[in-house]
């Protein structure tokens, strides 16, 4: 039988991989166990069964010299905001961070900016985490409607009020890949059929389409230059 054993932010250190000359240490840095009001210790319920279970995976930097990892299971936006509540920012931040697999739809940008993986000013990043949560009211529908499976399905078109223009412009390839879609422009809402309009942000709209080109083998995102190399035609060129 394995040796199995239970792990928080309390044991500090993986077992095993405490930090050592030339050698990998691990950290663990989630779950964070709580006093329970009833007494007792316990993991906090986060709104439903399923948020609780995924919010409360295993948070794990893993340090080798000068570069950090961080490995975020499945935590959604109730967990990012209870972490942030316990950790140090110095604790978070990483030169390379795996999201978790519910990616856009479930995030707090605040996280991302501890782990510094975002370099936005605080009001910007209120305002990507109002608009991402826009857009993903607008994929939903797309989804049921089976006009896309996954999110890296989509090509998603963005009508912005004037005052987030030049901030969304100026990241727009950041965004689309936080966002975990395919493609992403900045259009007139002229431009999109059926949009999706934001009764939040006053002159947001969205479109949601299938993605244009075919998918890369390699990383999956659609491009119209999929093919067009006569030597790796099912990869981008």
């Amino acid at each position: 039988m394995p040796n199995l054993q239970r792990v928080s932010a309390a044991d500090g250190w993986l077992p095993g991989y405490a930090p050592a000359p030339g050698k990998a240490a691990i950290r663990v840095l989630g779950p964070v166990v709580e006093d329970l009001a009833g007494g007792g210790q316990g993991l906090r319920w986060l709104s439903s069964e399923a948020w609780t279970r995924n919010g409360h995976s295993v948070l794990l930097r893993v340090d080798y010299g000068q570069a950090r990892i961080l490995l975020t299971g499945d935590l959604n936006r109730a967990a990012h905001n209870l972490l942030l509540g316990y950790l140090p920012p110095a604790e978070l931040r990483a030169d390379v961070l795996k999201t978790g697999h519910h990616g856009s739809d479930d995030f707090q940008p605040r996280f991302l900016q501890a782990a510094r993986t975002l370099d936005f000013e605080r009001d910007e990043l209120v305002m990507l985490d109002e608009i991402s949560g826009e857009i993903a009211k607008a994929v939903e529908p797309a989804r049921k409607e089976k006009v896309i499976g996954h999110s890296l399905d989509a090509r998603i078109s963005i009508a912005l009020p004037d005052k987030m223009k030049d901030l969304f412009a100026a990241h727009l390839e950041d965004l689309r890949a936080l966002l975990i879609v395919s493609q992403l422009q900045l259009v007139e809402e002229s431009a999109i059929a059926n949009p999706y309009k934001s009764e939040e942000i006053k002159g947001l709209a969205v479109g949601v389409e299938k993605a244009r080109g075919a998918k890369c083998e390699r990383c999956w995102i659609y491009e119209e230059s999929v093919g067009a190399n006569a030597d790796h035609t099912t990869a981008e060129s």
